[in-house]
């Protein structure tokens, strides 16, 4: 009786070429999957490939998450770009202190971003001190809680304080295999040897955007300002209003845990309100934008209590009030990049008063609850004065919300 094994069915040509196909895309996969980690084009895990700027800005969040991870950090520097770009966590007060600064700034941050983000970086390195800035925008009801590209689950504990161990492969397929990703990678490797571009190391500077970079790129500020001033009206301040319809105040209700939350954790709090130049804050003024932002100013005193500094700087003030050069003009501003975001020079000048904890060369007030409707009035009476004696510039801001 014959017992051999029965011989084996002949591979078919096309199951073959399938598998050959197969092997050739995994294989593929693989190389763009190294090419990307090898280039790392967003700094995720701080390789030595070349990074390129214009990348890292649409992927801040994604950038600073890790970034910050790596950067040991007791004190944190909060707010939207205009403290990314202004706020340079190596001021020498901050050293002085005894600190390590990192800037968790974003531009167009939510409250609640800034909140996960302390949450974040506390998780990891154990926060000890705080200092949030506030901007007007901020409170809005319509505002998004989430912007594009913030994803809770790549921080080191989820809303509820509970840790994320897996958090490290959320990012495994948005910097590695997406399309996105690639194409970052082979800008890198074009731009490796140009130098029209520059590393991530240049570009954020423990968490600080490098405005020297971008003030390369400006001229015209009179023209930044109209474009700052009607980019904040259309999307912002439109319809601005701190409660929705249904009486909810989603960015007041996220402050309040902020402030929960640093109390919980033995964590130094100090709030500050953005150095408008008065351009902006006469666009307010128009725009009824004023009165809510006065309100949550008054709410933030209220959860300030008696162990949370606040501090204004959005009064008038000839540091908020630089001359904007005319229509045309190539000239450079010293203290403003546009009618919201400052350079570093008034950043300074802002950490200055705050470290200090006083007004440095009469810039900034502590608002109490006791001085706050007198310095509000008071802001309002400079501002006025400011539109009267500046009327092309007033009647510019307003022509602004007539579009």
């Amino acid at each position: 009786m014959d017992t051999a094994a029965p011989a084996p069915a002949p591979v078919s040509a096309a199951t073959a070429y399938l598998a050959v196909l197969l092997g050739a895309l995994a294989l593929l996969a693989a190389a763009v999957m190294a090419f990307c980690w090898w280039s790392d084009p967003y700094g995720i895990h701080h390789g030595k490939g070349i990074k390129v700027t214009s990348l890292v800005q649409s992927k801040a969040r994604l950038f600073k998450a890790h970034d910050c991870e790596r950067q040991p950090s007791d004190a944190l520097l909060a707010g939207t770009s205009r403290v990314e770009q202004a706020l340079d966590p190596a001021h020498p007060a901050i050293a002085a202190g005894g600190w390590k600064a990192y800037n968790v700034a974003l531009p167009g941050a939510s409250i609640y971003e800034e909140l996960r983000m302390i949450q974040h970086a506390h998780a990891v390195h154990g926060v000890r001190q705080v200092w949030l800035e506030l901007a007007p925008f901020m409170f809005g009801a319509d505002r998004p809680r989430l912007n594009i590209g913030f994803n809770e689950a790549r921080l080191a504990v989820s809303p509820d304080g509970r840790p994320q161990p897996l958090r490290a492969g959320t990012d495994v397929a948005e910097t590695l295999w997406a399309l996105e990703a690639f194409e970052a990678a082979l800008r890198c490797l074009r731009t490796s040897g140009s130098g029209q571009r520059a590393p991530i190391d240049r570009i954020f500077m423990r968490g600080m955007a490098d405005q020297a970079l971008l003030l390369k790129e400006l001229s015209h500020s009179r023209e930044l300002f109209r474009i700052n001033a009607g980019a904040l009206w259309a999307a912002c301040y439109r319809d601005f209003a701190l409660a929705d319809k249904a009486g909810r105040a989603p960015a007041c209700d996220d402050l309040a845990a902020l402030f929960a939350f640093c109390r919980a954790q033995g964590i130094a709090l100090t709030v500050f309100f953005a150095p408008e130049h008065a351009y902006l804050a006469w666009g307010n003024h128009l725009w009824g934008v004023e009165g809510p932002y006065e309100d949550a100013k008054r709410l933030v005193l209220r959860l300030a209590g008696d162990d949370v500094p606040v501090w204004d700087f959005a009064g008038v003030h000839p540091w908020t009030t630089e001359p904007v050069p005319p229509t045309g003009s190539t000239i450079d501003m010293t203290l403003y990049m546009d009618a919201g975001h400052y350079t570093p020079v008034l950043g300074r000048r802002v950490l200055d008063s705050l470290l200090a904890g006083e007004p440095r060369e009469g810039f900034g007030v502590r608002l109490t609850p006791a001085t706050i409707e007198a310095e509000l009035a008071a802001q309002r009476t400079r501002l006025a004065a400011w539109a009267a004696t500046n009327p092309e510039l007033a009647a510019e801001v307003a022509a602004v919300g007539k579009r």
